[in-house]
């Protein structure tokens, strides 16, 4: 049990309510007459494990009975009613103890006998357990809570006590608004440990008070009201809203919401009130989460609330990271320059007239960084490549990054292209780039043409220029890979995305956090708004810190530096079996397909189907799908599971197929051909028809039927088996149609009987009966 809390009393000046009787009889006891010394005694706060020693002193029976008693006497006098309650529960009759955590009652008897026993002082003086005290004292608290609500709610409005009502631990498990002044927790107050002198003093007060547990600046009942726990700290400050939850106590504020922006200024009115008369920025924590290739706006307001302008200076640090990304003209993000080299850039001859051909082009005036590497020689591709430490000649474009062997590359207009009809391709290299023009070049089997650049600048940065485009574009690839051919920055493949007058600019290093204005003046008792964007870019997913500092001149505080946190999600892969698209069950000796599709933005590395925890393929794609040929019998459960090219795996919904065992290839399974009968070992029996309804074995299996017995379905008569091979239908009553027929028709009977209801009037036939046209001579009815 937690030491107890200090004593406290009305102001003078403030009415008593009436259940102040119950909160505050210590004052009413001072009045009847003097308290002992014990009670009076002792250093204050109780709740302080470092008070003086009386508190920390061990209490009595006799103690404990005496201050129950003085306290019923006082609720007696200023609610009877209230009192009785208590003195009932006080004096019921108890059980015997059953359990290590219960006591013998007598020892809690309040009588005193008219003639004591020889012992009956000693045990007043035995000491008091926790767990007799809470006995005691729950009492008086259940019926408090009961009886006197408004005890509780003076309680919680106190100023005090701050208006913090402490709970310290402890609810009724039968009704969570009742409040105990101990802790449920036997590691710190186990029931058969000795009470103390301060402890008895706090639990008799009948107050509720702040207590700070852990010692961390606040007060248990504020952390547990706001958070439910005590793992809280002083400086913490989990809503990021520039205050910590000492200041949110002190302001009475809700430390898990940013407050009330009354004057809509972008502050919160609490945080306006903490930060008066200061230079200050909010909130202290920008955060975005982002999918790739994803941006999102974020402000910070800087808070001058002083007498004079100030003038402000920001600082981004480590806002920048490797890694490329690229930004279109579509978009608005990149104007679109032409630099026309036609006329007096090199023509590269080589590859000028040529199908499926590369030509080194050297770089004299820097080298170019690439992927990690510098470059000093670049081959271009007629195909539309840049390629870098060897040549290329691909003409089958493929997604990026592209097996080997494939090199390094830029992909700007990756195709079949072919110069041989039209087209040539030059070069130009300028002091700080090297422009390569692809003029009306063509394309294998196509009539249209395309004319566009590719510049690498010396400082790594990449534009693709798409002047006009008269071919088909949506069956290349643009985009770059490195020479590992595991990174990749792909903005199409095979899709509709380039445009006449269209521009992409790729930048090895770019900024995920950028803010404006970076300097200013502001005005005395004035708010600026700091715009903050974030950028995905092609990050992989992870999470990404910036720091925000903000300097200027004006006198005193120094606005702490603000975090920049993005969290860069991994795109969700969907994948799903389409074959077999739903359980199900196949004979062997077939072959049973698998396949699946698989879509993620950020681009799929492979697709593996499994056979529950056997791998059976892994395929690359474009298309995801695998062969089992005969395939073992049994129960099978298959999954395809896509990775994308951060590894991450998701798996499709499991289809359950069952492989039915057929060991005489007959095409029914072993386990039907015994339930009816059958050979599982006779191939032959699957054309024989036991029940001569004209559905052979197999065919009784193909239809849920039963081999030996005849079914009609319609009760037309004539056998399901019969019907079906004759053109008619088993789950109509056709007998009509078969009712009259021309006595030139023969019929073979199959031990069915035939009777003639009269002359001239036709045959009528019940059973099944298999008619022949014309009729046989020699043959009779």
């Amino acid at each position: 049990m937690r030491q107890s809390p200090p004593i406290r009393h009305f102001p003078p000046t403030r009415p008593l309510p009436r259940i102040a009787a119950g909160a505050f009889f210590v004052l009413l006891l001072a009045v009847r007459g003097n308290p002992p010394a014990w009670w009076q005694e002792g250093d204050l706060p109780v709740i302080d494990p470092t008070a003086g020693s009386n508190n920390q002193g061990p209490a009595n029976i006799g103690q404990a009975k005496w201050m129950a008693m003085r306290a019923l006497e006082t609720l007696a006098t200023l609610d009877p009613a209230l009192a009785a309650g208590i003195r009932d529960k006080l004096t019921l009759p108890q059980p015997k103890p059953s359990a290590p955590e219960q006591f013998d009652p007598a020892i809690l008897d309040f009588t005193i006998p008219p003639t004591l026993p020889a012992d009956w002082q000693d045990r007043q003086r035995a000491p008091l357990l926790i767990g007799q005290l809470k006995a005691i004292a729950a009492p008086f608290y259940d019926r408090l809570h009961v009886v006197a609500t408004d005890w509780l709610d003076h309680e919680s409005a106190d100023p005090a006590t701050q208006g913090q009502l402490q709970l310290n631990g402890t609810r009724d498990p039968n009704d969570p608004a009742h409040f105990y002044p101990w802790s449920a927790d036997p590691g710190d107050d186990h029931n058969h440990a000795p009470a103390t002198i301060g402890q008895l003093k706090a639990v008799f007060s009948l107050r509720f008070e702040t207590i700070d547990a852990d010692r961390d600046g606040l007060s248990d009942l504020w952390e547990m009201r706001g958070f439910s726990n005590l793992d809280q700290t002083g400086i913490g400050d989990p809503d990021h809203d520039g205050l910590t939850n000492l200041q949110e106590q002190v302001m009475g504020s809700n430390p898990t919401a940013v407050g009330i922006d009354a004057d809509s200024d972008g502050l919160p009115d609490d945080w306006e009130l903490a930060h008066a008369g200061t230079c200050a920025v909010y909130p202290p924590l920008l955060n975005a989460t982002l999918y790739r290739r994803q941006s999102t706006e974020a402000p910070a307001f800087l808070s001058n609330d002083t007498a004079a302008p100030v003038n402000y200076t920001i600082t981004l640090s480590d806002n920048m990271r490797p890694g490329y990304s690229f930004l279109d003209s579509v978009t608005g993000g990149v104007p679109f320059v032409w630099e026309e080299i036609r006329w007096t850039g090199t023509r590269l001859a080589a590859i000028s007239n040529a199908d499926d051909l590369s030509q080194a082009v050297g770089i004299a005036g820097f080298t170019f960084p690439f992927r990690g590497s510098d470059f000093s020689q670049v081959y271009v591709s007629s195909n539309g490549l840049l390629t870098f430490g060897e040549d290329c000649t691909a003409y089958n474009n493929t997604t990026l990054p592209s097996a080997p062997p494939m090199p390094a590359l830029i992909a700007a207009l990756w195709d079949d292209l072919d110069t041989r009809t039209t087209g040539d391709i030059y070069y130009m290299e300028k002091s700080d780039r090297l422009i390569v023009q692809y003029q009306d070049v063509g394309k294998y089997g196509d009539t249209g043409t395309y004319t566009f650049q590719v510049v690498l600048f010396a400082n790594g940065l990449i534009q693709l220029r798409y002047h006009t485009l008269t071919g088909s574009t949506t069956a290349c690839t643009v985009g770059i890979q490195d020479a590992t051919r595991t990174l990749a920055l792909q903005m199409a493949c095979n899709a509709a995305y380039l445009t006449d007058q269209m521009a992409i600019e790729i930048r090895h290093e770019s900024a995920f956090f950028s803010a404006a204005p970076l300097t200013g003046t502001l005005p005395a008792h004035s708010v600026a708004m700091i715009s903050g964007v974030f950028q995905s870019l092609m990050l992989p997913p992870a999470t990404y810190d910036a720091t925000l500092s903000i300097a200027h001149d004006g006198g005193g505080y120094t606005p702490p530096a603000i975090n920049a946190r993005l969290r860069v999600l991994d795109h969700p892969t969907t994948v799903a079996l389409v074959k077999p698209l739903a359980d199900g069950t196949m004979l062997q000796w077939n072959a049973l397909e698998l396949r699946a599709t698989a879509e993620d933005a950020d681009r799929l590395e492979r697709v593996e189907f499994h056979d529950g925890t056997l791998l059976l393929c892994s395929s690359s794609g474009p298309y995801f799908s695998f062969y089992i040929w005969e395939p073992s019998p049994g129960p099978h459960s298959f999954v395809a599971r896509a990775f994308d090219v951060f590894g991450t795996a998701t798996d499709s919904a499991p289809v359950m197929f069952t492989i039915l065992m057929d060991t005489d290839h007959d095409g029914m399974p072993d386990d039907w051909e015994a339930a009816h009968a059958l050979n599982p070992n006779d191939p032959a029996d699957a054309t024989q028809d036991p029940d001569h309804d004209d559905y052979t074995n197999h065919e009784e299996y193909q239809n849920s039927t039963n081999p030996h017995v005849v079914e009609d379905t319609d009760g037309d008569s004539m056998p399901d088996g019969w019907e079906i091979h004759h053109g008619l239908d088993p789950a109509l009553d056709d007998s009509h149609l078969d009712h009259v027929f021309p006595q030139s028709e023969q019929c073979r009977w199959r031990g069915w009987k035939c009777r003639r209801p009269g002359r001239g009037r036709g045959h009528e036939f019940r059973g099944m009966a298999i008619w022949q046209q014309p009729a046989q001579p020699g043959h009779r009815w």
